[in-house]
């Protein structure tokens, strides 16, 4: 199975993707979707604004 996490926190090598799309030269849109909030006590907001800071932090980009 699979469950849904904020970036940089599951399975997926985010950075290597992103490598990737600028290594090929791509100046499309790339949108972060959360199916849902991975932790019992969390909400919408808080797993907004950890993907937005790694996003900006760990990626580079501008959000």
């Amino acid at each position: 199975g699979y469950e849904w996490v904020e970036l940089g926190r599951g399975r997926v090598d985010v950075k290597g993707c992103v490598t990737a799309l600028k290594e090929i030269g791509f100046r499309g849109w790339a949108i972060v979707e959360l199916d849902r909030v991975p932790e019992p006590t969390g909400s919408p907001k808080a797993s907004a604004i950890l993907n937005k800071r790694y996003v900006e932090q760990e990626l580079g980009l501008t959000v």
